[in-house]
């Protein structure tokens, strides 16, 4: 009698692991296909963070975090995990600081050249310790985009590294 308790105990955690197993797997398919990150055509509202530079760092090696982690987007408390220009990265981000309006379309989000000074009046409102070098943009709740400060020149449209 023995055998069989213990064989259907165990035929149970079984069916608790595959199912523990299916769940994980559904939520991080969900996590991964979770809305669309981009802006769509057209002009739109989107607000902007400044990327603490001091403290942010490249996730690579053993500074990667693990797959759960990427998913929702963390590296730990308060570092945002982001992958753009082929490499993953943990950001400390300040913000948001405003809503400017940035143009949607295949290339990715477009900052024209009229947002350029509210951008940088408001980082250099907010500046302290080292100067700010990048902004991130988000849309609807997700980061779209990642902006030098030094191609914004008042002169011409620049266009967001978007963020994968």
């Amino acid at each position: 009698m023995n055998v069989q308790v213990a064989a259907k105990v165990t035929h149970r955690k079984v069916k608790a692991v595959a199912a523990g197993a299916a769940v994980a797997a559904v939520l991080s398919a969900g996590f991964a296909f979770l809305g669309d990150d981009a802006v769509p055509s057209g002009a739109h509202t989107v607000q902007f963070y400044t990327v603490d530079d001091e403290i942010s760092y490249p996730a690579s090696g053993d500074r990667r975090p693990g797959l759960l982690s990427r998913q929702l987007g963390l590296c730990d408390g308060d570092t945002h995990y982001v992958e753009y220009a082929g490499g993953g990265h943990c950001l400390v981000l300040d913000g948001p600081l405003g809503d400017i309006t940035a143009q949607g379309g295949d290339q990715g989000a477009v900052l024209p050249p009229a947002t350029h000074g509210e951008v940088l009046d408001l980082v250099r409102e907010q500046a302290y310790g080292e100067p700010t070098t990048r902004v991130i943009l988000e849309y609807d709740g997700a980061f779209v985009g990642v902006v030098s400060l030094s191609s914004l020149d008042a002169a011409s449209p620049v266009t967001a590294t978007p963020i994968d």
